[in-house]
């Protein structure tokens, strides 16, 4: 109950902010990658998936790095639950068309496509039982996809069912 209160309070303040009054400086994005990897790493220790960074050390985007930080840690945290076993989740990144890509990429269990026009929505689980058995309030996505927006950004997915998800962000420069 705790977790979903968080949740919700943080979807809430992140809704308030809006674009124009989110404090945003230019950010090296792979080291942002790196803390968002180290922090669910240390969160999932037991696991036998691996997060590779292939973010570019040049790479500088004008975020709120703890918020956008929070974002990368939700989309790195579904994608180590639901990979197979000694599987890589990938990040990477670059430009295109004057704007900043970052993709998250799983090769896990996937999600069926009647799913994908509804996994932003707050509380929306493509499985409700096993989303519940990790621990999951069904708000993660609804959070990321707010904080992309308050970027001024875009979030698209695709996924095939036994073959892995691939989450990408577009941002402005």
């Amino acid at each position: 109950m705790n977790a979903i209160i968080e949740d919700l309070l943080d979807l809430s303040r992140i809704e308030q902010l809006g674009f124009d009054k989110l404090e945003k400086k230019k950010t090296g994005v792979f080291e942002m990658v790196e803390n968002s990897i180290q922090t669910c790493m240390s969160a999932y220790r037991d696991t036998q998936v691996s997060i590779n960074n292939s973010i570019s050390k040049e790479m500088q985007a004008g975020l709120n790095q703890p918020l956008f930080e929070q974002a990368l840690f939700n989309l790195l945290e579904n994608a180590v639950k639901y990979s197979n076993s000694k599987t890589p989740v990938v990040v990477k990144g670059g430009r295109e068309k004057k704007k900043n890509i970052i993709e998250v990429r799983d090769f896990g269990c996937g999600i069926a496509g009647e799913h994908l026009p509804r996994i932003f929505e707050r509380f929306y689980r493509v499985d409700k039982s096993r989303s519940r058995d990790e621990g999951g309030t069904g708000l993660g996505l609804a959070i990321v996809k707010h904080i992309v927006q308050a970027h001024g950004g875009e979030i698209a997915v695709e996924s095939t069912l036994e073959k892995g998800t691939c989450f990408r962000i577009t941002l402005p420069e």
